[in-house]
């Protein structure tokens, strides 16, 4: 934890969702943003961040998703995610540098990049910057 961190805890758990097939990158997300008051769920694959978000529609107001998740394409999950659920904000993260990749602005002005490697907290900077309403406890 970083000194101040837990001055800004939320009021309430917010949800995230978050989709990343590296496990040691989920897990340390998993850690830093529960510590800081988010009610994380974690998938390794689109088929079941898919699942989760139609079991529960409009559950999560942030979703932070990797570009490549092992057989399937971050970028096309982004798309689905931003159609499905038109209040929430996505962030998409690569390690690839942005103009390797796809076409981003098609994901519109609800979604930012964020470059791997990061720091967790850069995260909650991207999501202040997309929803900064939502983020005024956090």
């Amino acid at each position: 934890m970083i000194a101040g961190d837990f001055e800004t805890l939320p009021k309430a758990m917010l949800p995230i969702l978050i989709a990343e097939d590296d496990e040691q990158l989920s897990r340390a997300l998993e850690l830093y943003l529960a510590a800081i008051g988010f009610d994380v769920s974690i998938h390794s694959a689109a088929g079941s961040a898919k699942e989760a978000m139609i079991a529960e529609p409009g559950r999560f107001p942030l979703a932070l998703i990797d570009y490549q998740l092992g057989m399937d394409c971050g970028i096309e999950l982004s798309r689905w995610v931003l159609a499905r659920e038109p209040a929430i904000r996505l962030v998409l993260m690569s390690g690839y540098p942005p103009d390797e990749l796809m076409d981003l602005s098609s994901l519109g002005n609800r979604a930012m990049f964020l470059q791997k490697p990061f720091h967790p907290r850069e995260v909650i900077s991207c999501f202040r910057k997309l929803h900064p309403v939502l983020m005024m406890s956090v």
